[in-house]
């Protein structure tokens, strides 16, 4: 096991210089990813209880590696590079292996709707989208995702009625439910139905001049410490 960690954590390195230089291939973070698998699967050969979550990975080696946010920024350089099929897999991968009890599978399952979509499996999406948001209809998530699925196959009316469950008049554009707001503006703008679309752009614009005003007010000292704060990545949208 520790040969395979040592195996990973150079991989791993490999990853991030590879980025730095602007190196194309992405062999090496799919050699690491396979190594994390078989670490995970011979762990469990030895002891079945290993690893149920993904970050009990890091807790097994004392937190040497960062396992979780290796595995985000390989996804994002999946998505990158549209290598949508791997991406898919991965995404599949990794929620099959881990239960998922302690921390959420959202961002994942995202990435695995984001992945279809981007294969051009728009029923296979919609199909993938509708059964996440009927188990889980008030994570706002699940919601995006059947958005941005529902208006790719122009399903505008289906798309709008779950866009007005998480947005009425009232609603304020904020960190929770900014990513709801970027399907909703995609929505109007493919339908056509500019009013709705100039009333989302607005509230969006809003909270980002807010966003802009309250980073500008920090000093450095408040900064560094923002900056170390554990803040979800934003996503970007599939069409």
């Amino acid at each position: 096991m520790n040969k395979l960690w040592k195996k990973f954590d150079q991989l791993s390195t490999r990853c991030y210089e590879d980025m730095i230089q602007s190196n194309p291939t992405m062999d090496n973070w799919d050699e690491a990813f396979s190594i994390l698998v078989e670490i995970t699967e011979e762990g469990r050969q030895r002891d079945s209880s290993f690893a149920q979550e993904i970050y009990q990975l890091e807790e097994s080696i004392e937190y040497q590696c960062d396992v979780s946010g290796w595995f985000e920024d390989y996804m994002d350089e999946l998505e990158m590079c549209e290598r949508y099929d791997r991406l898919q897999y991965v995404c599949e991968k990794v929620l099959q292996l881990f239960q998922w009890k302690e921390e959420s599978p959202s961002d994942i399952k995202f990435h695995i709707a984001f992945a279809m979509a981007g294969q051009g499996k728009n029923e296979e999406t919609l199909a993938f989208c509708e059964e996440w948001y009927k188990a889980e209809y008030d994570n706002i998530v699940a919601a995006t995702s059947l958005i941005y699925a529902q208006t790719a196959v122009k399903d505008y009316q289906g798309a709008e009625a779950v866009v007005k469950k998480f947005i009425t008049k009232d609603t304020v554009c904020s960190e929770e439910n900014d990513i709801i707001y970027s399907a909703a503006s995609h929505l109007y703008k493919v339908n056509g139905n500019k009013k709705e679309e100039k009333r989302i752009n607005k509230a969006i614009k809003t909270y980002e001049k807010e966003l802009e005003e309250y980073f500008l007010s920090l000093d450095e000292e408040d900064l560094d410490f923002d900056l170390n704060l554990d803040i979800p990545d934003e996503e970007l949208p599939f069409k």
